[in-house]
C-alpha cells in the first residue's frame, strides 16, 4: 500500500540520516559514493578509470585533499602513516584490476629485487603499480 511504501521511506531516510551523522571527521555520507577512493596507497598514482558503481557510506572529503588510510580514517597524504607506505605497497603481488583496459605499468618483486612490467587494465588492482620503471625502483629498492 501507499501507507507502506511512506513509512519505509521515512524509516529509510531515518536510517540514512544516522549513518550521515556517524561519518568520522574530514569525510561525508554519500549515496552514491565513488567504488575507487583516494587513499594513502594511491593518491600519488589514482586510478585511471573507475567502474561506476554506486557506493553507500561515508567518503573523505577529496576535494579538501583528504585520503582515506587503511584503518577507514581520513588523513591528508602528508599524515599517511607508516602502514600506508609505498614500502609495503611493494610486497603485494601484481594485480592488473577489474577494468579491461591497457596500461604499461611496472610492479616491484621482492623476490627478485627488481621491477617489471605488466599490463594494468584501469581500475583496482594495488597500489603495487608505477608508471615507470625508475619510479618502480625508487619506490622499491632499497
Amino acid at each position: 500500500t501507499s501507507r507502506t511504501k511512506m513509512y519505509m521511506l521515512i524509516l529509510l531516510s531515518l536510517v540514512i540520516g544516522a549513518i550521515a551523522d556517524e561519518c568520522p571527521s574530514n569525510s561525508h555520507f554519500n549515496d552514491c559514493g565513488s567504488a575507487c577512493p583516494i587513499t594513502c596507497e594511491n593518491y600519488k598514482d589514482p586510478p585511471l578509470l573507475c567502474i561506476r558503481i554506486c557506493v553507500p557510506g561515508c567518503h573523505c572529503d577529496e576535494e579538501e585533499g583528504y585520503v582515506k588510510t587503511k584503518d577507514g580514517r581520513c588523513v591528508l597524504p602528508e599524515d599517511c602513516g607508516p602502514n600506508d607506505s609505498d614500502a609495503n605497497n611493494c610486497l603485494a603481488q601484481p594485480d592488473a584490476g577489474l577494468c579491461r583496459g591497457s596500461f604499461e605499468s611496472y610492479y616491484y618483486d621482492p623476490k627478485k629485487g627488481d621491477c617489471f612490467q605488466f599490463i594494468y587494465g584501469g581500475c583496482g588492482g594495488n597500489s603495487n603499480r608505477y608508471s615507470t620503471y625508475d619510479e618502480c625502483k625508487s619506490a622499491c629498492a632499497a
